[in-house]
């Protein structure tokens, strides 16, 4: 099989003259490549496809992942698109905090300054006061992150650390968000927790992550469905939750969090093993 990967770059709103310039860049790199079938991940790269589709790969079937319900809504595909449609209703990461931490006196959110970073921080609010009405919220996105850092590192005690997402800090460059999440949880002085299973060894005690390698493994199969001669029409979006209770041993130990408080069938990474786990036989 022949396969070629382009990363986009695309930002949160397409500027029109970027998204040209790009199209004309495909055009010319991808001549004369006939494509089977085009994967494209988040809602972001969705929408650009579908509006550039009859310059870049007129007729090719579409295969999406990370998108949720409500992109799809906003961008209406054709029925000749399809893919995994990730939820995010019912995302407990807050939730898993606050019953961890219950004598938690304040939630702090930590995120970018992409107009994505701000939703992302905003949604994170919400599920505090869905879970604690009345807790005391303190919002850091978007501001520097010198300052961000400066914050957590003097939080008051009983304090939790939500990181949401890092797409660009406040000057508008771009971020690699692991990267950020690890001086985050480095200078905090309270815990820290966020929903991405790609972030796990990274600082964050844990959450309920998005496996993302479960929705990437769905996205497969429907684009392995179109390839064996199944019409694109035929072949329906499915939903996937594609989240489970995910934790850091080496961060439970940090933090005095009793492994025994975890909800019922968590995945517990990083343990590390003694000498009696190893050679007790």
């Amino acid at each position: 099989a022949d396969y070629r990967v382009d990363y986009l770059d695309l930002p949160d709103e397409t500027a029109l003259p970027y998204a040209r310039r790009l199209t004309d860049l495909l055009v010319e790199k991808y001549a004369g490549h006939r494509f089977d079938v085009v994967v494209v991940q988040r809602a972001e790269a969705l929408g650009y496809l579908l509006e550039n589709r009859q310059a870049l790969f007129p007729g090719v079937p579409i295969v999406f992942m990370d998108v949720t319900p409500g992109d799809l809504e906003r961008l209406k595909p054709p029925p000749d698109v399809t893919g995994a449609v990730r939820t995010v209703e019912g995302q407990r990461t807050v939730a898993l905090a606050l019953d961890l931490l219950p004598v938690t006196r304040q939630v702090v959110i930590v995120g970018g300054a992409s107009p994505f970073d701000r939703g992302a921080a905003e949604f994170a609010r919400g599920l505090v006061e869905a879970k604690a009405k009345g807790l005391s919220v303190l919002s850091l996105d978007g501001l520097p992150l010198e300052e961000q850092l400066r914050r957590v590192a003097e939080l008051p005690e009983d304090s939790l650390v939500i990181f949401t997402s890092y797409r660009a800090d406040s000057l508008g460059r771009s971020t690699v968000a692991r990267e950020i999440l690890q001086l985050v949880a480095r200078a905090a002085n309270a815990p820290t927790f966020g929903a991405a299973d790609t972030w796990l060894g990274y600082g964050i005690v844990g959450g309920d992550l998005y496996q993302f390698d479960v929705l990437a493994g769905r996205t497969a199969g429907l684009a392995g469905r179109i390839l064996k001669g199944e019409p694109p029409s035929s072949v329906s979006p499915i939903v996937e939750a594609a989240s489970a209770p995910m934790f850091d041993w080496r961060e439970l130990r940090r933090w005095g969090i009793d492994e025994r408080r975890l909800p019922a069938g968590s995945i517990v990474r990083f343990r590390e093993t003694t000498i009696w786990s190893q050679y007790r036989w």
